[in-house]
């Protein structure tokens, strides 16, 4: 596509069915993947999920302000939106290029949703999981119905404006785009997001996690 745009929006949360223990590879059920048992999985809302990280960064706060982190929930949104960014940039030329392979592409105002996967571990750092060009639209959730409500027709809305602004002046510039709904842009012709100020700490320079807490990951 060109110009690429790219946009984020909140998805849904899965709990795994153990503790997570990192010692311990023999249970299957304790690992977030898509081929252990996840129908018996818990999911649950971006707003459990925040509630969630308000009382553990709370419940941890000496440890996770020395850290940099201030508000928990800002700080794990500013992580995947980076991620998605960082994504689109990698693979702008591949993914989601004009050309490909020798051949250009002539597609034209063409969009699609994707999702990926990512896991947060108990310093409140996200780690990429996988992209996903199909992610799942299931809605056994009364909560993923809403959620989906919100994702497409918003969707249409964008889509829909930026038809009426190539009609109106083809050359003009696309954005900023108004009606954003629930999502927001983090990749547009080479800009791209970035979490200033945020300084990973190295993977191994982190602790084991042993037997401490439950994982979860974040559908998007």
């Amino acid at each position: 596509m060109d110009p690429l745009i790219v946009l984020y929006h909140d998805g849904y949360v899965r709990v795994g069915n153990a503790e997570y223990n990192e010692k311990d590879w023999n249970s299957t059920t304790q690992h977030l993947t898509t081929h252990t048992y996840l129908a018996d999985e818990e999911k649950g809302t971006i707003q459990e999920l925040e509630d969630w990280l308000q009382e553990y960064y709370d419940a941890n706060k000496g440890r996770l302000s020395k850290t940099g982190v201030k508000d928990p929930v800002i700080h794990v949104r500013n992580q995947l939106k980076e991620m998605i960014a960082q994504t689109a940039d990698c693979f702008k030329n591949y993914t989601f290029g004009v050309e490909h392979d020798g051949d250009t592409l002539n597609a034209e105002n063409g969009y699609a949703i994707y999702g990926f996967d990512s896991i947060l571990d108990r310093d409140l750092d996200a780690w990429y999981i996988e992209a996903q060009a199909g992610p799942g639209m299931e809605e056994e959730f009364d909560f993923r119905v809403e959620m989906h409500r919100d994702l497409l027709r918003s969707m249409i809305d964008i889509v829909a404006e930026i038809q009426q602004k190539q009609e109106t002046d083809p050359a003009a510039n696309l954005l900023p785009i108004e009606n954003l709904g629930g999502w927001e842009i983090v990749y547009a012709d080479g800009w791209m997001y970035e979490y200033e100020g945020y300084k990973r700490i190295p993977q191994h320079e982190k602790p084991g996690c042993g037997g401490g807490g439950a994982s979860s990951a974040i559908k998007r």
